[in-house]
């Protein structure tokens, strides 16, 4: 069974499906959600994520590692190209997965989306920021007024589609003939054809020119990672088309101290085995540029793992920024080196701490020396801590190490971290 399920959940679909059944749901959710049917707010980054769920789950290769690793472990991966979710639906048309009410031509009146990603510092999240972007869009040729032609009324009709704009093409199956829509290829589905002579001076006839555009968008405080920001009628900008969108889609910068989990801000924070039996303080400094001092209770023993809840000082929440969630700390406690104990230190701890528990020892002849070594086998290491990062890259030989993270809240322990061996070694024969 797969590690998590969220992206089977986002398609309504079980863990176990199949590839077709993965299409009907993709199909079935990205009607629900697509922006030109769907005006609510939550549509645009709902369609986002439906999108790039399908996008992991019919590709092999991604759909194994989310299965092993969850979505976590698709974030190391630096070879996977970005997708976006327009052209994921472009493609899925392409297969013949029509929607919106029937198949043939599947002609818009309205231009492709802009899909723009800003990168965003978690503290600029949690303040919230305004941020310059760029892009290029189509838009009316100035020169002709997006007539493409250099006098009124000198394109001809075409006379390949005799100005319908499409032709009509056969596809051969076995024995059936499938007969379907595509757009001119003369007149690129305008009905009119622009001789060389009569075409505008600027555009060459194609009735739109490129045009760079600059504008500061606004960074609401509390937003999320791959929450989209819409610049209604800000795109592409073509004669007989309403005007285009730009999506500006938040992507969420790795912070050093801080890990984000929906409106939770969590960190792990590293004690040294005397403050953990005798009270810690230390000071962190706050995204919002101001300081919290966090100090244990009195007589207070902290143990490796162990998770504190500062209420109210997590990140803003989106609808509302007045309310925030919490911040979680987990403590790991760092123990000293055999080199920093002396004998004397040995003893001293002997009486103060409480001594071991006597245990029944068997007779020595039943009894086998054996050695507990590190666990390096990252598959038997999340039965004892599935919090715990997984440090060896399955099928790969290289140095290099890959992290997934088990838990939902922390990256887990350091490398450090492993403690027993249940592999033991065999006895010597006596």
């Amino acid at each position: 069974m797969p590690v998590e399920s969220v992206y089977y959940d986002l398609l309504g679909v079980k863990p176990e499906a199949t590839l077709q059944e993965i299409k009907q749901g993709y199909r079935k959710m990205a009607m629900k959600y697509h922006p030109d049917k769907n005006t609510s707010a939550e549509a645009v980054s709902k369609f986002q994520e439906i999108s790039h769920a399908y996008e992991v789950l019919t590709n092999p290769e991604k759909k194994s590692i989310y299965d092993k690793y969850g979505a976590e472990g698709l974030k190391e991966q630096t070879d996977f190209d970005s997708v976006s979710p327009m052209e994921i639906f472009a493609e899925f048309l392409k297969e013949g997965g029509f929607f919106f009410g029937g198949g043939g031509d599947q002609r818009t009146d309205k231009p492709e989306d802009i899909i723009i990603t800003v990168s965003v510092d978690l503290e600029e999240l949690y303040t919230g920021t305004a941020k310059t972007v760029e892009w290029k869009r189509q838009a009316f040729c100035p020169t002709c007024n997006g007539r493409g032609t250099k006098k009124k009324n000198a394109a001809i009709q075409c006379k390949k589609c005799k100005g319908s704009g499409v032709t009509t093409t056969q596809k051969r199956a076995g024995f059936m003939v499938q007969q379907y829509q595509v757009e001119c290829s003369t007149c690129k589905g305008d009905g009119k054809f622009i001789r060389p002579k009569d075409a505008c001076t600027k555009c060459k006839g194609d009735k739109s020119v490129e045009e760079s555009i600059t504008k500061e968008v606004k960074i609401d405080a509390g937003m999320v990672d791959r929450q989209v920001k819409i610049l209604k009628k800000e795109g592409h900008r073509i004669q007989g088309l309403k005007y285009g969108d730009v999506l500006v889609v938040v992507n969420q910068k790795k912070h050093d101290v801080f890990t984000r989990v929906e409106d939770d801000l969590c960190m792990v924070q590293e004690i040294t085995l005397l403050e953990a039996l005798t009270g810690y303080e230390f000071v962190v400094k706050h995204l919002g540029s101001h300081y919290l001092r966090i100090k244990s209770k009195e007589k207070e023993i902290t143990k490796p793992g162990d998770v504190k809840v500062v209420n109210n000082e997590g990140m803003p929440k989106t609808q509302n920024p007045s309310l925030k969630g919490d911040l979680l700390i987990k403590f790991d406690v760092k123990f000293p080196l055999v080199s920093e104990l002396s004998s004397d230190y040995e003893k001293m701890l002997c009486t103060v701490l409480p001594k071991p528990v006597p245990k029944e020892t068997p007779k020595s002849n039943q009894i086998c020396d054996v050695r507990a070594n590190e666990l390096l086998d990252a598959k038997k290491v999340k039965f004892f801590d599935p919090k715990f990062r997984r440090t060896e890259q399955e099928g790969d030989n290289s140095d290099s190490e890959e992290y997934v993270e088990y838990g939902d809240y922390f990256d887990g322990g350091s490398e450090d971290d492993i403690t027993f061996d249940p592999r033991q070694e065999q006895c010597a024969q006596q």
